[in-house]
């Protein structure tokens, strides 16, 4: 299947459905290629067919088979009271074993209490460091701002840093860290003047190199832009940041979010896209992005490989294509069948 860009390149897309075979509703939210292998970790959550539980999802194998050539592993983070797990983001550990970020929830913390001395927390951020198949490891609480900490969420790791977002107590501004593994320490990373900033996606250069990936906001309510910049561990210092809009979501109230990136071959940053555009649908749609490096540092233009999983009609209101996150040249996501009865959910991966 073909798709355009805005430059007028055709690139070839495959898409292949991509679900645990055990059964319950796949949801694939982060990849990473294995170290020195042809295989993939892949994260995300398992909602059971009970309606009720759901579990983290780590997945290691092969592109390949619709995810029967592989071996799935179940993850919950440690304690009765759990009762959601989600992982987003794996990465290679020390030794084969892998690192992986997301969030969990407690009957506690998702406990609806009157007034404004509610513990009401929502969603939590961990840190898994271990076993591929989630036991006998070390599970990490990622807690940026202390008690003031709302629906926290570890979107991905890489060369000991792990990134993500959460709320704090009694502000409608959302936040962004940036936590050292080694360290245990969170620093706050905003895009200056931004109302809003969310980091999603981490990449390593080597040594203290580090590119983002995410979107920001100026204004409540406003236009939110996707961003790419770079990001020294050693000063805490950003550089080399530019901000990209999707060529039909332009206006007010329209939106570019890069959830992950991925280094590409040769030159730049590969990146999985969510926008959404006044004149469009009103519902969100996935890219493909490739954002080259130009030779003083900085990034250079955008180009766009729209994704519309197959069995979608591209005009049905009801069926959405999102994109999640990105390895090298392939992109994981969600499709959503709307138009079903049941609603049909799966994940896929699209090879570009």
């Amino acid at each position: 299947m073909s798709q355009t860009t805005n430059n007028s390149v055709v690139n070839e897309v495959t898409y292949m459905s991509f679900n645990d075979p055990n059964g319950g509703t796949t949801s694939i939210q982060g990849i990473r290629g294995v170290t020195d292998s042809e295989n993939v970790f892949l994260a995300g959550s398992l909602s059971c067919t009970d309606g009720t539980t759901v579990y983290g999802l780590i997945y290691e194998g092969p592109i390949a088979n619709e995810g029967k050539s592989g071996n799935w592993y179940q993850y919950a983070y440690p304690g009765d009271d759990v009762i959601n797990t989600s992982c987003y983001g794996p990465n290679n550990g020390p030794n084969g074993t892998i690192q992986v970020v997301g969030s969990y929830k407690t009957t506690e913390s998702v406990e609806n209490k009157q007034g404004e001395t509610s513990n009401a927390i929502g969603a939590m951020g961990f840190l898994y460091q271990g076993p591929v198949n989630g036991t006998g490891g070390e599970w990490i609480t990622i807690h940026p701002h202390d008690d003031h900490t709302l629906n926290c969420y570890a979107h991905s790791t890489m060369g000991g840093l792990v990134v993500g977002c959460y709320d704090v107590r009694h502000t409608t501004n959302g936040h962004s860290f940036i936590y050292d593994i080694a360290t245990k320490v969170c620093v706050e990373f905003k895009v200056e003047g931004s109302f809003i900033t969310s980091v999603y996606g981490i990449w390593h250069n080597g040594g203290n190199s580090y590119t983002l990936a995410g979107g920001y906001t100026v204004a409540e309510g406003g236009t939110v832009q996707g961003f790419i910049a770079d990001y020294d561990s050693a000063t805490k210092k950003t550089s080399n940041l530019k901000g990209y809009t999707h060529p039909r979501a332009n206006g007010k109230s329209s939106m570019t979010h890069f959830q992950g990136i991925t280094g590409a071959t040769g030159n730049g940053y590969n990146l999985p896209a969510g926008w959404v555009g006044i004149n469009e649908d009103g519902i969100e749609h996935a890219s493909f992005v490739h954002i080259p490096r130009n030779t003083d540092g900085t990034f250079g233009d955008a180009t766009w490989v729209d994704l519309i999983y197959p069995s979608s009609t591209g005009s049905n209101k009801k069926c959405m294509t999102l994109a999640t996150s990105a390895d090298k040249n392939n992109i994981t996501g969600i499709y959503i069948d709307g138009a079903a009865s049941p609603i049909v959910t799966f994940s896929y991966i699209a090879t570009i």
